[in-house]
């Protein structure tokens, strides 16, 4: 399975990639919503995860760029804040799972369990879409 992880904040940024490079061998790291758009474009993944605030292209520009490319893609978006026009957003992006910080690393973890079953079952069985 492969990462997309979008996040401007380097301190968390780093604990994230140690988390997730614990279960992916794929994970690609950046510090805008830019950046991983373009490595988007260069290459897809399996997972994309985000933080919504951000400078120049936030999370919400990003994910619905990608939803626009490929709306089957899976999606974590993740904030410290919970302002009800984050999640309006959210929920007209159809994202599949919205995480706030900090993270608790279990519950992280078996959201992206979730996902990665999800996926593999829609591998496997083309009858689900």
């Amino acid at each position: 399975m492969s990462i997309i992880y979008a996040e401007d904040e380097p301190s968390v940024s780093k604990q994230v990639e140690i988390f997730l490079r614990k279960f992916f061998t794929d994970v690609r790291v950046f510090n805008s919503g830019e950046k991983a758009y373009i490595a988007y474009l260069e290459r897809t993944c399996d997972i994309l995860i985000t933080d919504l605030v951000m400078a120049q292209m936030n999370g919400i520009e990003l994910l619905s760029l990608v939803r626009h490319i490929k709306k089957e893609q899976k999606i974590v978006a993740i904030t410290a804040h919970d302002e009800t026009e984050y999640m309006v957003k959210l929920i007209n992006i159809e994202v599949d799972a919205f995480l706030q910080k900090p993270l608790d690393d279990r519950f992280f973890l078996q959201t992206l369990y979730t996902l990665c079953k999800e996926l593999y079952e829609e591998k496997n069985n083309p009858n689900i879409k």
